[in-house]
């Protein structure tokens, strides 16, 4: 069975993913910024935090990883599509925040 890669959060905090995850893949690979990164499970049932022990494998990317992943994002930035996208993205995360800003009586 392939590997699941859960990004940007390093650690789990939904069970229903961890019982997904359990059927679905091997491992759950969670990306962390250095060796020995402690990610405490602290879910209330035990048989949760078991499980994360079991599926969950934590991998720090190397300088190449690192160099590779800006190149990939950088060229997908630069095409027109994803332009459109990230302008109209800003400016939705732009309208939301002067919505927000409004007394809720006006809204």
């Amino acid at each position: 069975m392939p590997s699941a890669i859960y990004y940007p959060h390093t650690v789990i905090r939904n069970p229903n993913l961890i019982n997904t995850s359990l059927l679905l893949w091997d491992n759950v690979i969670c990306i962390v910024p250095q060796n020995n990164w402690i990610t405490p499970h602290d879910f209330k049932e035990k048989a949760f935090n078991e499980a994360l022990d079991i599926i969950t494998k934590y991998h720090v990317p190397s300088l190449q990883e690192k160099k590779s992943a800006n190149k990939d994002i950088t060229e997908f930035l630069l095409e027109d599509e994803s332009r459109f996208l990230l302008e109209t993205t800003l400016l939705s995360v732009l309208l939301q925040t002067e919505m927000d800003k409004r007394p809720s009586r006006v809204r």
